[in-house]
């Protein structure tokens, strides 16, 4: 505690960074260059749209107050950095060796984005912080990845792996243009106030 919780979270995204920057250069580049097939340029597409997230989640967290960052907004937080470690761990074991090697569920992907949906809504209550885009966009990530994890249970197909990276990719622009459906943002307001 005497380091600071802001301190930690920053050390912890430093740390996520590299670890991405790692499954990049030492798995999904090695694999597009020695065996290419379509699945390692999809991961390679979820890969570029995770940095894009994580980049806009770090920029938000310096954003509030140190006495506002509360020790169950770290811990939320932390377990968003675990759950992005996993996935980047899962896409890496993909290629090993010279060869690539299909997930034998993409389940391994699914759950952990819909865990880290309900651990990001779960931020937002602690932290009060109920902005209307943020809300629109966990929505989308629980019921699509909830809709891909039934999908990928009655069959595995990699129609399931481009469904997961559409997802992602769409919530990377969702993340940079900020906005929510007008409807939505109502529906927002009526439920929380105009509590931002």
């Amino acid at each position: 505690m005497k380091i600071g919780l802001k301190n930690l979270v920053r050390l912890y995204y430093t740390a996520l960074m590299t670890f991405l920057v790692f499954t990049f250069a030492d798995k999904l580049l090695q694999g597009l260059i020695h065996s290419p097939c379509v699945d390692l340029l999809l991961y390679t597409m979820m890969w570029v749209f995770l940095i894009i997230q994580a980049t806009f989640a770090y920029v938000h967290i310096e954003e509030i107050k140190q006495e506002d960052y509360t020790l169950m907004a770290f811990i939320s937080d932390s377990i968003d950095i675990v759950i992005a470690i996993y996935v980047c761990a899962a896409i890496g074991s993909t290629y090993n060796e010279n060869t690539y090697t299909e997930l034998a569920h993409y389940q391994h992907l699914s759950i952990p984005f819909i865990i880290l949906a309900i651990n990001q809504f779960s931020w937002s209550v602690m932290v009060k912080e109920f902005n209307a885009p943020a809300i629109f966009r966990v929505n989308i990530l629980f019921w699509g990845m909830l809709a891909v994890t039934i999908s990928e249970s009655l069959y595995h197909s990699s129609w399931n792996l481009f469904a997961i990276v559409l997802l992602i990719v769409l919530l990377g622009i969702l993340r940079a243009l900020d906005k929510a459906p007008s409807s939505f943002d109502s529906m927002a307001k009526r439920l929380w106030g105009d509590v931002e």
